[in-house]
């Protein structure tokens, strides 16, 4: 990944071990984390479902974003990871500006503010407090109940989906 404007191989950092810790034991993966910016909380699920996505055999998995800028800057992420594969990098199908399809595997990965039409078997939900809860909340009810669902956000005070599913996720 680039840090500091120089390529470097990913190194989990303390928040990210913990992550990777918590989701290896849940089936399915429900997790929603509230961060701080700049902790490589959004990296860490991108990277986490592109590798499930490519090796794992007609996998769909979503990203789903506040905004298109958001999208964009999200699947530079998707792509440069693939770009940076070396021998594993799987061959594309499908190369548009919100789907990479891996034909090899049948399975693919994308992006979108709104994701009802194609069930997914990985979702990720980014910068979830700032999504519109419409978006979301037909999103996830498109989501079939044996789908990974993974959130991040930083807060946005009370009153939204995400802070209505954290709140209630800490209770239960």
């Amino acid at each position: 990944l680039r840090h500091r404007r120089r390529r470097t191989r990913l190194r989990l950092n303390r928040i990210q071990g913990y992550i990777h810790r918590a989701i290896q034991v849940m089936d399915p993966v429900r997790l929603a984390v509230l961060k701080f910016r700049q902790a490589g909380v959004s990296t860490f699920f991108i990277l986490w479902w592109l590798d499930d996505t490519i090796f794992r055999k007609n996998t769909i998995t979503g990203i789903l974003a506040d905004r298109r800028e958001s999208l964009t800057y999200l699947f530079e992420i998707v792509r440069y990871a693939h770009q940076e594969m070396g021998q594993l990098r799987p061959r594309l199908k499908d190369d548009s500006k919100n789907t990479l399809s891996f034909p090899d595997v049948n399975s693919k990965i994308m992006v979108s503010l709104n994701l009802t039409s194609t069930p997914v078997h990985n979702l990720h939900i980014s910068e979830w407090a700032l999504c519109k809860d419409a978006a979301v909340r037909s999103t996830l009810a498109a989501a079939p109940p044996w789908a990974n669902i993974t959130g991040e956000t930083v807060a946005n005070g009370i009153g939204n989906d995400f802070f209505e599913t954290y709140t209630e996720a800490k209770r239960g």
